[in-house]
Order: C-alpha cells, then structure tokens, then sequence
C-alpha cells in the first residue's frame, strides 16, 4: 500500500468562521461520538459497509483520551472550533500546538493506538468513510490500477479547498431535519471521497481523464427525474437509470452538466413550481408538496435563496 503523508494539496484555505459552536445536534444523521474517534452507530441499527458516518465530539479542557482500537475507517476530522492540542498517530506527533478552527486532519485505517491532549476545550465534526466506499470510489477513477496501489493516508493536516467546502456541507446538515437531508450527506459524501481519492491516487502521476456522461445516459436520467420530481430522489436510482456505480455516476453528471446531481433536481422542482405558480390557481402548500419539497416553508426558503422572491411575490409578478 502506499502511504501519504504531510499535505496533500498545495492550496490554503481560507479562514472559514463556524457558528454551530455549542449547540446541540438537530439532524438524526449527526451521531454524539461518545468516545473519542470511536465510529457511532445508529440507534436502529441500519449503517451499511457503503454508508458515511457523521459524528460530532466535543471535550472539556485539560483532557487526555485515547483509542486503541483498529479503525477501518477514512476518517475526516474538522475543528469547529480553535484549540490547542497534540495528537499523536501511534509513535509520530502530528499536531502539536494551536489547531484552528476549520483546520481539517485525515487519517487512514489503522492497527495502532492513537491519542490526543487537549489543552482547552474542542469541538470536532468527523466523518467516517468505510472500506467498502473508498474502494468503490478508487475503483471507479482508476480502474486499471494495482492493488498495491490503492491509498493509504497515515494522518496529515491539509490544506484543500474543495475538501473543506464539502466538509463544512456536511456540518450544515446540523442543522437540517428536513427530509432532504440524507439525500443531500449521500451526495456529499461521495463527493468527500471522491477528492480525497484523487488528492491521495494522483499523487504519484498524472489525474485520471475526466468523462462527460454519455448523452443517451444524460437523457435517461433527465427523463427519470422528470418523472419523479414529486418525490424524493437518492443518487442510487439516478445512477441505476443511467446503469452506472453511484459515483461513476456523479462525477459523469457533474461533468457533463456542470453541477451536481442534487442541485440539477433543486433547479428542476424549482422551475416545476414556478409553471404552477404562473399557470394555476394551486397553493402553495400543495404545489409545495407537488414539485417534492417537504413543506410549503422548506419550499419558501429555497425559491427564495435560488429566485430572489418569495412564491407568491413572484407568482404576482408573472401574471402581471
């Protein structure tokens, strides 16, 4: 296996403030991590080997703790908040000092202990990514590669961009309880992953060449989305439409369209309201729950945030 090291990309990111400091979880897909890196489980039991972890741990200060367990697990950590600790990974210190917030650190599986000293109090979100996602990742963007050639991050602070706009998603499903919420950490979760594979897999050469979706496989996942839109939609059955691994699917539809899967389908319930918003007397709620949206004010938010104007504002002023 090849181990990687020290940082993975060469871009720094920006200070990003966090605001979710001390407030309870509200989505059921953040689990309490009640012992340190420890992957949760949920309650009913129904994490599969294909499945991402959200968890979040937060410690008091002066504190010592400690796993010595085997992790199978990728696992992205991001401080919501400023501390100072150091954290050991088996015999080599990886931090020691101030970790600031928005500071992202990834580990690989391991065999070994590891653990950490925490000089003031923390807060950290992590993400679990098992075994079985990574390989399906790697194996979907390097399919000729050598089984020994499949990455294997020791731990390592980075400094990406991408990777912690896709972390900072997934911290805002905090504060989610809607019904999109699985679909939406789905989504970004496999594209955590999928960075993270190509930050680790092109090290060594060049990146592997990016691929539109083909355009018969484009037209048939449209068509399933149109045909669908009053509903929630997981990326499993766009991908099973367009017969294609989930994230060979994501990244194709991303290239081939230019945003993600779940933004398309926003935009599509979105411009499915507005033709009933112009050409019918429906309301809101109901034209709300037509166009998949889980309520009229989880409606109301997101024509807003895409529109510029509340449904009924700019219901007035198409028939004006």
């Amino acid at each position: 296996m090849k181990h990687v090291e020290g940082s993975l990309a060469t871009a720094t990111a920006p200070p990003v403030a966090i605001d979710i400091i001390d407030r309870p979880s509200r989505s059921p897909l953040v689990l309490q991590e009640h012992r340190w890196r420890r992957r949760p489980t949920h309650p009913d039991g129904t994490t599969s080997a294909r499945d991402i972890t959200l968890s979040r741990w937060v410690g008091k200060a002066p504190l010592e703790v400690a796993a010595g367990e085997v992790e199978a697990c990728h696992v992205v950590s991001i401080a919501l908040r400023s501390t100072a600790a150091t954290f050991h990974w088996g015999l080599r210190r990886v931090v020691d000092g101030l970790l600031p917030a928005s500071t992202l650190l990834v580990t690989g599986p391991r065999e070994h202990g590891c653990r950490a000293s925490y000089r003031e109090a923390s807060d950290v979100f992590r993400v679990y990514l098992p075994p079985a996602l990574i390989s399906e990742c790697w194996d979907s963007l390097f399919p000729r590669h050598r089984e020994d050639d499949a990455p294997l991050c020791t731990a390592s602070i980075i400094n990406d961009v991408s990777l912690l706009r896709l972390m900072l998603s997934l911290v805002d499903i905090d504060r989610r309880d809607d019904q999109l919420a699985p679909v939406i950490a789905e989504s970004v979760g496999i594209a955590l992953v999928t960075r993270l594979v190509s930050l680790c897999g092109t090290l060594g050469g060049p990146e592997a060449p990016r691929r539109a979706l083909a355009a018969w496989r484009l037209e048939r996942v449209k068509d399933y989305i149109e045909a669908h839109l009053d509903r929630v939609l997981t990326l499993d059955e766009m991908a099973r439409a367009a017969e294609l691994s989930r994230i060979r699917f994501g990244a194709q539809f991303r290239e081939a369209t230019g945003v993600t899967p779940y933004a398309y389908v926003l935009h599509r319930r979105i411009a499915y309201a507005q033709t009933m918003l112009r050409d019918s007397d429906r309301s809101l709620a109901e034209i709300a729950l037509l166009a998949g949206f889980s309520s009229q004010a989880h409606f109301t938010t997101l024509f807003g945030r895409l529109i510029g104007l509340s449904p009924g504002r700019w219901r007035r002023q198409s028939r004006e």
